[in-house]
C-alpha cells in the first residue's frame, strides 16, 4: 500500500510554485477557503467592513449561546456560551440575560454587562448598522444592575429574542472599552479583540492568507473545560483543484469543501487514500422547486401535486454532485437530528408516481391536445418553464423537465445568471424556480420559521404579479389558515406543548397546500486528513457538525488531537458488549460471544480485564455447560461425602456392638461348654459309684 501510495504521489503533476506555510505544519490547523480582497477590516456592521468573517465568528467573537444542531430534542438544544442563562418575564416584555462569571477579553480586560449594554445601544443610536433597525423595532431599553445581569426591556412581547444572540445571529457583543469614542460606521476594528480562543496575528495578502495564535489565558479553558489544541490556525485561499488534491494526498493538516474545489471523481479517489477522511453534511436548505401559485392552473393545488407525483426524486438525488450519494428530500427543512420529531407519519408525502399524476389531470376534467400535452377547460396548455440557477440546479432542472414531458406536461428550462432570476422571481415573472429551499426554521430549530416564510397577512402582502414582492415568498402563497396558526405561534415560547401542536398543523398544512415541492437533500463533503490532526467529527464521532465554514469549527479546535500510534491485536469475545469509540477514536461493536474481532491494545486490554473478552478461544459450549456444572457436581460430591461419613460411622457402631454381643456370646459359650463338662463329669463320677451292700 504504501508503495503505491508512493508511486501514486510520484506520478502527480506538481504546482508551479508550492505554496508555504509561515507557521509549523505539525502545530497548525488549516481552514481552506475562496480567496479575500479585505485585508484590514473587522467591522461586521457595514458594507465590505469585514474581511476573513470564517476567522472573525470562529475563533475571535463569540456568541452568547450555541445550538448544537445534534441534538435530539430542539427545545433542549442551547449550549451556553458568554452567557449562563436567560430568562422572560412579563409576558415576553423582559428579557434577562445572566452572564457567565471568569470571561476575559484577549487584551485581559474582563467580559461584563457594561460590553452587552454598550453593544446593544451602540446598533439602536446608528442607522446604518446592519442590527440598527432590528434594535430600533424591538428594544425599548436596556439596564445592568451588577456586572453579569443584563435586563431588556422590549417595546413589544417576543418569545423567541433570544434566537438573536446565538451564533450567526442578530448581533455579536462588542468590547466597550475598544469601541468607545469611535465612529462605527468607519471603525475597522484592526486588529480585533474578542473572547475567543486565538488572537489574530497578521494577514498576508499576497499569500492569500490569515494567521491565529492560540491564547493559552483562554477563559473557557478554566471555566468550562475548552482549550484550544493546535498553536496556529491558519485560514488559506482555495487553489486550483489539481494543486488541492496534492495537498490532500500530502497530508497537509488543512479541512476543504470537496464540494466547492473538486470534481467528484477527485473526491472519490480521495477517499480511497488511508490519512483522508470525507465527511458528508446536509446543508440547511434542500434543494426545492418553487412554485408560482398566483398563475393558472399553478394555482391549482392539484396541478401542483400532480407536478410533484411527475418527479423521480431518486434520480434527481444520483444526479447531485457529490461522492456520497444524495438522497430525497421529503420535507422543506434537511434531516437533521434536531429536525425529526417534525417528520410526522400523518403529513403528505411526495413520491414518484406517475400514474398518479395522470389520474389527478384526468380528475380535474383536463384533456390531452394532439402533441400529447394537457389543456385545462379553459383551453390552457399545461407548457412551464423552469427557472434554474446555472450550477447543479440546471442538471436538475433538466431532469425535470424530462420527468413532466413523460406525463404530458411541457417543460422546458432557462438557467440565467443568479442576478437575472432573482430579479425574475422577485417581480413574480416564472412558473418554477428551482434553486434552493431555504427558510430559518434549521437555524434556530423552530417550525415557525419555516411557516413563516409563507406568511401573507391573510393576502395583504401579496402584490400584483409584475411588481417586486419581497415581503412574502417567491410563491406568493395565501392560506388564510396557515397565517392564523403563524400568528398564534408568534405569541408562544418553542417550547410551549400548544406549539408544538400548532407545528404539527402548520406543516401538515404547508405541505397539503405545496407551494414549494422538496426534491433532493444538499450534500456537501468536507475532506480532512488525519497525517497531523484526528479526531475530527466524523459519522460515528460527530461532536458537532463539520462544516469548516461555520461556528462550530471551535470545537474541533477543542477536540483534534495528534494522530496515537496504536497497536492492535485480535481478541475472542466473551460476552456481550456495547458499541463503544476505541483510543483511536474509531467506533466499535457492539459484538457478542464467540466473535473474533480486532482491536486497538488498550481496548482489548480493558475488555479483558473486565471479563468480556480473552486471548484465547472461549471452551466449545459441551465444556462450558460441564464447567458450569462443575460447582453443583462438588456439591453433590461433597453430600455424598457426607453421607458416606455418616453411614461409616454407623457402621462402625454396629461393629462395636456387634463385636460387644460377640464378646458376650463367647463368655456365655465357654460357660455352657464349662457347665456340659461339670455334668458329664458328675454323671460319670456318679456312674462309677460303689452300689451299697
Amino acid at each position: 500500500m504504501l508503495a503505491a501510495l508512493a508511486l501514486a504521489i510520484l506520478l502527480l503533476p506538481l504546482p508551479a510554485k508550492a505554496q508555504e506555510i509561515p507557521v509549523p505544519l505539525e502545530d497548525t490547523a488549516i481552514i481552506v477557503r475562496p480567496g479575500w480582497t479585505i485585508w484590514d477590516k473587522w467591522n461586521p456592521w457595514i458594507p465590505n467592513g469585514l474581511g476573513n468573517w470564517e476567522g472573525f465568528f470562529q475563533v475571535i467573537l463569540e456568541p452568547l449561546w450555541y445550538f448544537n444542531y445534534s441534538a435530539p430534542d430542539p427545545t433542549k438544544a442551547i449550549v451556553y456560551w458568554l452567557a449562563e442563562g436567560f430568562e422572560y418575564r412579563d409576558n415576553y416584555k423582559t428579557f434577562v440575560i445572566r452572564l457567565r462569571k471568569g470571561v476575559a477579553w484577549s487584551d485581559g480586560k474582563p467580559f461584563t454587562s457594561r460590553d452587552v449594554k454598550f453593544t446593544i445601544e451602540l446598533v439602536k443610536r446608528t442607522p446604518g448598522l446592519s442590527p440598527h433597525v432590528w434594535a430600533e423595532e424591538w428594544i425599548d431599553s436596556v439596564e445592568t444592575p451588577d456586572d453579569y445581569t443584563v435586563i431588556i426591556r422590549l417595546k413589544k412581547p417576543n418569545p423567541r429574542f433570544h434566537y438573536n444572540f446565538r451564533q450567526w445571529g442578530t448581533l455579536y457583543i462588542m468590547p466597550a472599552h475598544v469601541w468607545e469614542g469611535k465612529d462605527p460606521l468607519t471603525f475597522t476594528f484592526h486588529p480585533p479583540v474578542g473572547t475567543g480562543p486565538y488572537k489574530f496575528v497578521r494577514s498576508m495578502p499576497e499569500q492569500q492568507m490569515w494567521i491565529y495564535e492560540r491564547r493559552d489565558d483562554y477563559w473557557a479553558c478554566k471555566q468550562l473545560g475548552f482549550c484550544p489544541v493546535p498553536k496556529y490556525v491558519v485560514y488559506r485561499a482555495q487553489q486550483a483543484a489539481d494543486v488541492e488534491r496534492i495537498n490532500v494526498i500530502l497530508g497537509q493538516p488543512a479541512a476543504w469543501v470537496a464540494t466547492d474545489i473538486f470534481p467528484v471523481a477527485i473526491t472519490k479517489e480521495l477517499m480511497r487514500y488511508p490519512n483522508v477522511t470525507v465527511v458528508p453534511f446536509f446543508d440547511p436548505c434542500p434543494r426545492g422547486l418553487w412554485i408560482n401559485t398566483r398563475k393558472y392552473p399553478l394555482s391549482l393545488k392539484e396541478v401542483r401535486w400532480a407536478i410533484a407525483y411527475a418527479i423521480d426524486y431518486d434520480s434527481l438525488a444520483r444526479a447531485w454532485p457529490s461522492a456520497t450519494p444524495a438522497v430525497p428530500a421529503p420535507y422543506p427543512f434537511p434531516d437533521w437530528p434536531s429536525l425529526r420529531e417534525y417528520r410526522y407519519p400523518d403529513v403528505p408525502t411526495l413520491k414518484y408516481d406517475p400514474k398518479r399524476a395522470v389520474q389527478i389531470l384526468e380528475g380535474l376534467g383536463f384533456k390531452r391536445g394532439p402533441d400529447g400535452i394537457w389543456v385545462t377547460p379553459n383551453g390552457t396548455k399545461l407548457s412551464f418553464e423552469i427557472l434554474a440557477w446555472p450550477t447543479s440546479e440546471r442538471i436538475l432542472a433538466a431532469i425535470v423537465a424530462e420527468n413532466l414531458k413523460a406525463v404530458g406536461i411541457d417543460a422546458t428550462v432557462k438557467a440565467p445568471p443568479h442576478a437575472v432570476s432573482g430579479e425574475l422571481t422577485l417581480r413574480g415573472q416564472f412558473d418554477l424556480y428551482l434553486i434552493c429551499l431555504c427558510t430559518g426554521m434549521p437555524w434556530n430549530l423552530d417550525p415557525l420559521n419555516l411557516l413563516e416564510t409563507f406568511y401573507t397577512e391573510y393576502g395583504k402582502r401579496v402584490k400584483p404579479l409584475g411588481e417586486p414582492n419581497p415581503e412574502v415568498s417567491v410563491s406568493r402563497y395565501v392560506d388564510p389558515e396557515l397565517d392564523r396558526i403563524v400568528d398564534e405561534l408568534r405569541a408562544l415560547h418553542p417550547a410551549d406543548p400548544r406549539a408544538k401542536e400548532l407545528a404539527h398543523q402548520g406543516i401538515k398544512r404547508l405541505m397539503e397546500g405545496l407551494p414549494v415541492i422538496p426534491l433532493t437533500e444538499t450534500i456537501y463533503e468536507i475532506v480532512y486528513t488525519t497525517k497531523y490532526w484526528d479526531n475530527w467529527p466524523v459519522p460515528g464521532n460527530e461532536y458537532t457538525i463539520p462544516p469548516q465554514w461555520w461556528p462550530e469549527v471551535k470545537f474541533m479546535l477543542f477536540k483534534i488531537r495528534k494522530p496515537v500510534k496504536v497497536e492492535y491485536v485480535r481478541v475472542w469475545i466473551t460476552g456481550a458488549v456495547e458499541r463503544f469509540r476505541g483510543v483511536d477514536y474509531k467506533w466499535y461493536g457492539p459484538y457478542v460471544r464467540g466473535e473474533y474481532v480486532e482491536l486497538p491494545r488498550p481496548d482489548a486490554e480493558n475488555l479483558i480485564a473486565k471479563g468480556l473478552a480473552s486471548f484465547t478461544p472461549p471452551a466449545a459450549p459441551e465444556v462450558e455447560q460441564a464447567v458450569k456444572l462443575l460447582p453443583k457436581l462438588s456439591s453433590d460430591v461433597e453430600a455424598l461425602k457426607s453421607a458416606v461419613n455418616a453411614i461409616s460411622s454407623r457402621v462402625d457402631a454396629v461393629y462395636s456392638q456387634v463385636a460387644g454381643l460377640s464378646s458376650a456370646l463367647t463368655a456365655a459359650t465357654a460357660l455352657s461348654v464349662l457347665t456340659f463338662i461339670l455334668v458329664l463329669v458328675l454323671l460319670a463320677f456318679t456312674l462309677r459309684k460303689p452300689k451299697a451292700k
